[in-house]
């Protein structure tokens, strides 16, 4: 497979897994295919796995998808980003989240994600 990242639907979860080096457009990408695949699915739920990203420039591109959530569509989904617990990128990206009005949370651990996500469908 080219890109890096993939969507898969589980138990009404749009999961998107995001390996290795990133840039911002495949940021964009990755949250249009989240959005493609929950509206063929009926979904309203996303997990976005980043615990294999490597993206040194990720502060500009976490802002922008954020400031962009409405017209990406992605503002309508309850979203979960999954990271490493040493990641600084997860405080980040829940900081600016939540300043936007975001339903979005990060988590380390995958089953807190999932609880979260799952709670008050």
């Amino acid at each position: 497979m080219s890109r890096k990242y993939d969507a898969v639907v589980t138990d009404g979860i749009v999961r998107i897994a995001i390996r290795g080096a990133f840039t911002g457009a495949q940021g964009a990408d990755a949250v249009a295919l989240a959005v493609r695949k929950a509206g063929e699915v009926g979904a309203s739920l996303v997990l976005f796995d980043i615990r294999g990203l490597d993206h040194p420039a990720y502060h500009a591109s976490v802002i922008t998808r954020a400031d962009n959530a409405s017209k990406s569509g992605i503002s309508a989904f309850k979203v979960a980003i999954l990271g490493d617990p040493e990641s600084e990128l997860l405080a980040f990206i829940e900081n600016v989240a939540t300043n936007r009005g975001l339903r979005a949370r990060c988590f380390t651990d995958e089953a807190a994600a999932l609880r979260w996500l799952k709670a008050s469908r």
